[in-house]
């Protein structure tokens, strides 16, 4: 069996590694298999505000957004950005040890719907 195989067997959603997360400047940099993409400085306080952070490639364009998950609960979780119609996922411990700078990476996961 493949991993292939394997994968086309699993019910339902399920998580894949896409990549790492790494600081860049005081923002985020999400290093993924479809490209580089950043979280500015100026954005990452609108998400702790429950806002919308826009996610730029290297030109500066937007490609996607992020936002703190889950939504409906006061309690977040993991940081969740959409980009290029998929979606990816880094713990927010995760995260807030990347931005104050206690670790150099963190992991990517990317999230495949049902």
């Amino acid at each position: 069996m493949t991993t292939g195989d394997w994968v086309a067997q699993v019910p339902g959603e399920y998580y894949t590694h896409a990549g790492v997360a790494r600081k860049a400047g005081q923002g985020l940099a999400l290093e993924v298999a479809c490209g580089t993409y950043y979280i500015i400085p100026e954005d990452l306080p609108s998400l702790s505000r429950g806002e919308e952070a826009a996610v730029v490639d290297p030109s500066g364009e937007q490609e996607g957004l992020a936002w703190l998950s889950p939504v409906n609960d006061r309690r977040k979780r993991e940081l969740t950005a959409m980009i290029q119609a998929r979606f990816y996922i880094i713990p927010l411990r995760d995260m807030t040890r990347v931005l104050s700078g206690e670790s150099v990476l963190a992991p990517v996961r990317q999230y495949h719907p049902a």
